[in-house]
C-alpha cells in the first residue's frame, strides 16, 4: 500500500498514461495490420503517419519507430514484388498459339 502522497499521485498518474499509451499503440497495431494486408500505398502512408504520432507523444522511441517503418515498408515491397513475378511466370509459362502466314 502506498502511504506517501507523491507516491500515491504518481501511482494515479501512471495509470492514466498507460492507459493512453495503450489505446495510441493498440491504434498504431491495428493499422499496421491493415496495412499488412491491403499492401496498399494509402495504408503505408497512413501506418507511417500513426508511427511518427506515437514518436511525437512520447509512446515510443524515435529507433523503435524507425525499425517498424522500415520492417512495414520491406514487408510490402516483399509482398508487391512476389505478385509481380507470379504474374510475369504465369504470362511466360503458356505457350503462344502458331503463327499464320
Amino acid at each position: 500500500m502506498l502511504r506517501h502522497r507523491s507516491a500515491i499521485k504518481r501511482a494515479k498518474q501512471d495509470k492514466k498514461k498507460s492507459l493512453r499509451h495503450k489505446k495510441i499503440k493498440s491504434a498504431m497495431h491495428a493499422i499496421i495490420k491493415k496495412a499488412k494486408r491491403s499492401k496498399a500505398d494509402d495504408d503505408l502512408r497512413k501506418a507511417y503517419s500513426v508511427i511518427d504520432r506515437a514518436v511525437k507523444k512520447g509512446v515510443l522511441h524515435p529507433n523503435t519507430a524507425a525499425r517498424k517503418k522500415s520492417r512495414l515498408a520491406k514487408f510490402i515491397l516483399k509482398e508487391v514484388a512476389t505478385k509481380v513475378v507470379k504474374k510475369e511466370t504465369k504470362k511466360t509459362s503458356e505457350p503462344e498459339p502458331p503463327k499464320e502466314a
